[in-house]
């Protein structure tokens, strides 16, 4: 099944403001007016569409749900100065995140591939170098491999935020192009597209009309002009 191009550009622009709210954080005392929960709402939101192109996409629905809700509960209590922590337990919304967006890029990549755009390889790249960099640093910190304290600590913390800060950027500029290389082909479609014909104008000049020639009338014989029979 597919859908209207300008419907997928406004998708994928949904998905890379989504990511711009998750990465990008603005604190207000304990209020973040850029919430996470926002950002995967408008995930959500785009996946309609995304699945008349991929289907698959279907299947990620429930997952981006369970995470507006989490992260939305997690910014409400936030704003009370509380905080979620169930150990280990914490480690399924990053796994369930971590199924989401990888599903999310091989679309958007399928998406990419069919229409041409440049992007699509880009696209299963950072799909799997996020997958490393997820993984990678949820063991490190939550089986222990690395606790806080001491400069091991801290030169970790300073080279994943360098490592992040590089992804990030790499995923916003992908996602942008990839809905400005949609809108151009979609310009490009419509120049191709047949224009429909406008109305002639008016010449200047009068029309030629052929001449009429007045024809008699022809009347039906009046009773008094029949001549008397003898």
């Amino acid at each position: 099944m597919t859908t209207n191009i300008s419907d997928i550009r406004s998708a994928v622009k949904k998905v890379a403001w989504g990511f711009f709210l998750i990465y990008i954080n603005i604190n207000m005392g304990t209020l973040d007016i850029l919430p996470d929960w926002a950002g995967y709402a408008l995930m959500v939101s785009a996946l309609g569409v995304i699945a008349m192109e991929e289907e698959s996409a279907k299947l990620i629905k429930p997952f981006g749900t369970i995470l507006v809700v989490w992260n939305l509960i997690e910014w409400i209590l936030k704003i009370f100065g509380l905080q979620i922590y169930l150990n280990y337990v914490s480690i399924i919304p990053s796994a369930i995140n971590l199924y989401f967006t990888f599903q999310l890029f091989t679309n958007l990549a399928a998406i990419a591939d069919k229409y041409s755009c440049p992007q699509a390889k880009r696209l299963l790249v950072l799909r799997t170098i996020n997958v490393i960099f997820t993984v990678s640093n949820t063991f490190l910190l939550y089986l222990g491999i690395i606790t806080e304290g001491g400069e091991i600590y801290t030169v970790f913390m300073m080279g994943i935020l360098v490592v992040a800060l590089i992804i990030m950027l790499a995923i916003l500029i992908t996602l942008f192009s990839f809905a400005s290389s949609l809108g151009e082909i979609e310009e490009q479609m419509l120049q191709a597209a047949p224009q429909a014909p406008q109305d002639m104008p008016a010449p200047d000049f009068p029309l030629y009309q052929p001449a009429q020639t007045d024809t008699p009338s022809q009347k039906p014989a009046d009773e008094t002009d029949i001549p008397p029979q003898e």
